[in-house]
């Protein structure tokens, strides 16, 4: 009886250590989880903070394009309205040369006086054009810089979801080592029964 007693101390005990390792090995993947998660969260938190930025950044941009461009139709109706104005006084002053022959010279003195302002109106709208060239061009670099922002945020998502990936597999990891240590504690409770019913008949 004595060595046979002996004898089922020998598995009970292997069985103990075992699952004295399944538990550090649980305890071991649960810290390591919990890094991940970590890791994960600063990861995301730290893409919002930049994400929150950049979109300050885009709407300040933006409104101060949206003030330009106001600004450039505010100058354009201006060059309309001088233009208008200009015709206007062309027909005016082409009516009154045809019908005041005798003012001939008077007229030319005032033609050349409109010429005058035609130099200056050209002046103006080759200055409009290269207002016009810049505000263009300034488009364009935060058309540039707004594609280069958004590649940057698909990087960043894509590292997350490698990042989501990997917790999701650790916690697929887990879940097995679960599974096997609650089948590995049915199987010691069928034994310790086992052992219990055969004590209880040799008594």
């Amino acid at each position: 009886m004595e060595n046979l007693a002996s004898g089922l101390k020998g598995p009970e005990l292997k069985q103990s250590n075992l699952a004295l390792q399944w538990k550090g090995l649980l305890g071991h993947i649960d810290t390591r989880f919990q890094k991940l998660q970590d890791q994960f969260d600063s990861e995301r938190n730290s893409l919002q903070t930049r994400f929150q930025e950049l979109q300050d950044q885009f709407d300040l941009e933006q409104n101060s394009l949206q003030a330009r461009y106001q600004e450039l139709e505010e100058r354009e109706k201006e060059l309309e309205e001088k233009v208008f104005n200009f015709h206007s006084k062309m027909e005016s002053k082409a009516q009154e040369l045809h019908g005041i022959e005798r003012l001939t010279e008077e007229k030319r003195k005032e033609v050349d006086v409109t010429e005058k302002r035609l130099v200056e109106v050209e002046k103006l709208v080759k200055e409009k054009e290269t207002k016009c060239d810049l505000i263009q061009k300034s488009i364009e670099e935060g058309t540039e810089k707004l594609c280069w922002v958004r590649k940057s945020l698909e990087e960043r998502s894509k590292e997350l979801e490698i990042k989501e990936e990997e917790v999701t597999g650790a916690q697929g990891v887990l879940n097995a080592f679960r599974e096997d240590i609650e089948l590995n504690r049915r199987q010691l409770n069928a034994i310790r029964g086992l052992l219990r019913r055969r004590r209880t008949c040799w008594f």
